[in-house]
């Protein structure tokens, strides 16, 4: 866990580019460990997802199960996630939280 908070802190001091690495380091992650290299098919940034709709949601991460089901994804390098963006995200993406 060190090594995670080194790679972060050596992130840009810029808050877009800092959002977009940490995007970049998600995908990476989903695709390559081993949980879930299993269970998706394709992890893809938002703006690069074949089924976008819009420009910037709050949606960073479309992931496509095996079983075809879609995910999707806030990534946030500064670990401030409020219930209101949440629901934002998950309405957004036509969920519902349980």
């Amino acid at each position: 866990s060190a090594r995670f908070f080194e790679l972060l802190d050596g992130l840009d001091p810029d808050e877009n580019k800092r959002g977009r690495e940490f995007e970049l380091i998600c995908r990476w992650f989903l695709r390559n460990a081993p949980r879930y290299r299993a269970q998706l098919r394709e992890v893809w940034l938002w703006d690069e997802w074949p089924g976008r709709w819009g420009d910037d949601t709050g949606i960073d991460l479309v992931a496509e199960t095996v079983g075809g089901e879609l995910w999707a994804g806030q990534a946030l390098a500064d670990g401030r996630l409020g219930d209101a963006t949440l629901v934002s995200v998950l309405a957004y993406a036509g969920l519902r939280p349980s």
